[in-house]
């Protein structure tokens, strides 16, 4: 799956996770892709329906990369989700996706998600198709933002 988002978009949702996770009060976050975003499947063609969107965490001491795929689900926590139909977050005949979750005083947040996140855990977007492995036909792409994009 070719992902290529709109990194400002990321860069300001990641931000808020990162910086406010543990405050005094709730905060919305609300995050997606912009109108010139390109999001395709590995062998081109734009995404379906059976695309997910998820927003989430690796939490502390765990940064994924190509040699530790296989814990990646283990170690995911998940902040909130977009899919079809577009009611749901994922437009897929427009190739946008958005939603807004609230990160609460405890650090959890308002999607149906027992983690908590504490201040200073990167945030990512996911996205797969079929399913969170890369068995019968999934597909992954993962974004993140890292400190040169401000």
């Amino acid at each position: 799956m070719t992902f290529r988002p709109n990194l400002k978009a990321l860069a300001i949702a990641a931000s808020l996770l990162l910086g406010t996770a543990v405050s005094s009060h709730a905060r919305s976050i609300n995050w997606g892709s912009a109108v010139d975003d390109t999001l395709l499947y590995s062998a081109g063609g734009s995404l379906g329906d059976d695309v997910v969107f998820q927003l989430g965490s690796f939490g502390t001491g765990f940064t994924p990369d190509a040699s530790n795929m296989s814990q990646w689900l283990p170690n995911w926590k998940v902040f909130d989700q977009a899919a079809a139909p577009a009611s749901s977050g994922w437009n897929s005949a427009e190739g946008l996706f958005s939603s807004t979750a609230t990160l609460n005083s405890d650090g959890t947040s308002t999607y149906l998600s027992p983690y908590t996140f504490a201040e200073g855990e990167q945030a990512y977007i996911w996205a797969f198709k079929v399913d969170q492995t890369l068995a019968n036909g999934g597909e992954w792409a993962l974004v993140t933002n890292d400190s040169s994009d401000g």
